[in-house]
């Protein structure tokens, strides 16, 4: 309903503006969205499925890869940037959730953009092959969608 998604919202746009400081709490959530902790994790599970700790976290880590994508930053400064306390506990989740490294992530990430480059360079014409890059955005790789491979060279 609209009323979920304005909710859904608002809880985003919160943990997003506290997502530097590793000490924002599940009980910050609840008392910045105006809820008590219990209703708060009862309205995320039915709409998300997900608990408030496991939402702050999910948040963090899709801010995550968007600074690994655009920013040459280090892992160890994303993972501050977005609130873990360790690199070693920000690479865990991120392992855990997209089964790779921040920094494999982030090399196939690249790999992708200068696959692209390449194309330009080259002025490949061939508009099936330009599409399939074009459409093709890190997370594809990420996740394992095959994309035809053609050597370039």
């Amino acid at each position: 309903s609209s009323l979920d998604e304005f909710f859904i919202q608002k809880t985003i746009k919160t943990v997003e503006e506290h997502i530097e400081n590793p000490q924002f709490s599940v009980e910050e959530l609840s008392s910045i969205i105006g809820m008590s902790r219990s209703n708060l994790y009862n309205k995320l599970m039915s709409i998300t499925g997900s608990s408030p700790s496991e939402f702050i976290r999910i948040i963090r880590l899709k801010k995550s890869l968007k600074l690994l994508e655009k920013t040459q930053m280090t892992v160890a400064e994303v993972a501050y940037k977005v609130g873990f306390n360790t690199p070693k506990i920000f690479t865990h989740y991120i392992k855990e959730e997209y089964k790779m490294t921040p920094t494999k992530y982030k090399k196939k990430k690249e790999a992708l953009v200068l696959e692209y480059q390449v194309l330009l360079d080259k002025k490949i014409t061939d508009k099936r092959l330009v599409d399939t890059v074009l459409s093709a955005g890190p997370m594809d790789v990420v996740l394992n969608k095959q994309m035809p491979r053609k050597k370039f060279l």
